[in-house]
């Protein structure tokens, strides 16, 4: 579901911003992503989290490349109370992935992305969530800035650093006044879809 993905999220990005789909073909993309959605968890496909074939996280973070051309889109989540209640029931339970947290990359802007929209079309559980957002920044953020620039591979290749930076730019966006910066960071999936 994750590396997959990249192409099912992809094509919809890669035609849309080069002017090559109409609206029928548009409507017709998020109505299968719509018709398919899982409804115990809100996201991925029908019964594929529940086949065991990879483990959520892996769901979450392909997830998060059809949620962005969601937003893009400004289309409505099916279940965005679901997705919200896996959220939390992620970080709550450690089914981030090991690494979560303490990598250069984009799991973490994954998670704090999905969390953070679908909060927004489901409010019911804003306090818990903002919490769970709150904890994850409090241990994210202190262990980015204790890396050292001149020894951290991750920190050097723009690639992965370039995840870390749209992580603190939805959490600053998700908790406002709580992460600061000289300058305000800017989430470049409110500008373009896909990253």
């Amino acid at each position: 579901p994750w590396s997959q993905s990249h192409q099912g999220a992809g094509i919809y990005a890669a035609m849309t911003l080069a002017g090559e789909t109409d609206l029928v073909w548009q409507q017709d993309y998020f109505r299968w992503l719509w018709e398919n959605t899982d409804p115990t968890y809100g996201m991925s496909r029908i019964g594929t989290i529940d086949s065991g074939t990879a483990p959520i996280n892996h769901h979450l973070n392909g997830w998060f490349h059809y949620m962005f051309n969601m937003e893009y889109a400004h289309k409505p989540l099916r279940y965005p109370g679901k997705v919200v209640d896996t959220c939390i029931d992620m970080w709550k339970n450690g089914k981030l992935g090991d690494a979560f947290g303490r990598y250069v990359g984009f799991a973490e802007i994954d998670w704090v992305f999905v969390l953070n929209r679908a909060l927004r079309q489901a409010p019911e559980r804003f306090h818990e969530a903002k919490q769970c957002l709150r904890e994850f920044a409090a241990g994210y953020i202190p262990w980015l800035e204790s890396l050292d620039p001149e020894t951290d591979d991750c920190l050097n290749d723009l690639h992965m650093l370039f995840g870390a930076a749209c992580a603190l730019a939805e959490l600053q966006a998700a908790l406002p006044g709580e992460v600061e910066s000289a300058l305000p960071l800017r989430l470049v999936l409110n500008r373009r879809p896909f990253i």
